[in-house]
């Protein structure tokens, strides 16, 4: 995908490169494994110059964003029920050697076993990893919603500014065609006033 650059001087004024390489870098892996990697920076920032293009452009990359979105929510879902399912069978094989063993299992020292477990901390840690994955997308959308909003405002004042810097035109037109009529007319008549 080939992207124009666009500086966003905010961001270059107001955050270090090592935070904004990372802040403002998109990791996703979708769900036939393909990987999207890139910075976001250059879609939520807005070209004065470049306006009309980046209209275009926007409906396009929201749905791109939204497409991610909605993978990183069920990569994060699916995340969550297999939380659930590692806590289940961690509970069923702790209860079931209790049983065996004729022990009791205290809630306390039940839940201390289960945080205990690596392959549950593991898939933890990879639910937190998604869920800040989905809520960067999430910004990324908000941010693209903005960007339209901003655009259309941008637009709409450069197209007033038009129309007044055309009505301020036409009046300079006319009046010089006034001018001009009169000083025919006081030509025709002998005069000289204008």
């Amino acid at each position: 995908m080939s992207r124009k650059k666009r500086e966003n001087p905010w961001i270059r004024d107001n955050i270090s490169d090592d935070i904004a390489k990372v802040a403002f870098r998109l990791k996703v892996t979708l769900e036939n494994g393909a990987k999207i990697d890139q910075d976001i920076t250059p879609d939520i920032s807005i070209d004065l110059d470049d306006l009309c293009d980046q209209m275009q452009e926007l409906p396009s990359a929201y749905a791109f964003y939204s497409m991610a979105w909605a993978q990183q929510k069920f990569e994060v879902a699916k995340l969550e029920r297999m939380v659930k399912r590692r806590r289940g069978k961690i509970v069923e094989t702790l209860r079931e050697e209790a049983r065996l063993k004729s022990t009791k299992i205290t809630d306390k020292s039940l839940q201390e076993m289960i945080e205990a477990d690596d392959k549950l901390l593991e898939i933890q840690l990879k639910k937190i990893k998604a869920e800040r994955t989905e809520s960067k997308l999430y910004a990324v959308i908000s941010a693209l919603r903005m960007k339209s909003e901003m655009i259309r405002t941008i637009s709409a004042d450069k197209r007033q500014e038009m129309r007044s810097g055309d009505l301020r035109v036409m009046s300079a037109k006319k009046l010089a065609m006034l001018k001009r009529i009169r000083e025919r007319l006081n030509k025709s008549r002998g005069g000289s006033k204008t």
